[in-house]
């Protein structure tokens, strides 16, 4: 089941979502008000969890320490991207990511410090929220 939540671009604000309904193209929220698409913005859930084990979303800021100890700020992005593989093709993946200055970078399975990347990541916001 698809999990998401939703950004209110007129209240700015982070809404509970009760119902989708597809036919009025519009979002339901805890007041049973109807909110059209055209207003809201839908984050995807990921699998991912941060080091202190909260779900990453779509939109979510995170940051890790390289292994020369420097801060990096990532945002976690849903989309369809072109890899390049080892044998030199290049493939074309749809899924989450995390953006570093705009390019997607993939998490890795055992970084420098023999870890998950995920695993030293931690959520400090989104790109909505201020």
């Amino acid at each position: 089941m698809l999990e998401i939540r939703v950004w209110d671009e007129i209240n700015k604000k982070m809404i509970q979502v009760d119902a989708i309904n597809y036919w009025n193209e519009s979002i339901e929220n805890e007041d049973t008000q109807q909110i059209p698409f055209t207003d809201v913005i839908i984050m995807r859930k990921s699998s991912y969890k941060d080091k202190n084990g909260n779900f990453i979303y779509e939109g979510d800021k995170l940051k890790l320490l390289d292994k020369n100890k420097e801060e990096i700020i990532i945002v976690c992005s849903y989309g369809k991207w072109k890899r390049r593989m080892d044998s030199g093709e290049v493939v074309e993946i749809e899924g989450f990511c995390f953006l570093l200055e705009n390019t997607p970078t993939f998490p890795i399975i055992k970084n420098y410090i023999k870890k998950h990347d995920t695993e030293i990541m931690e959520i400090i916001g989104n790109i909505y929220e201020k």
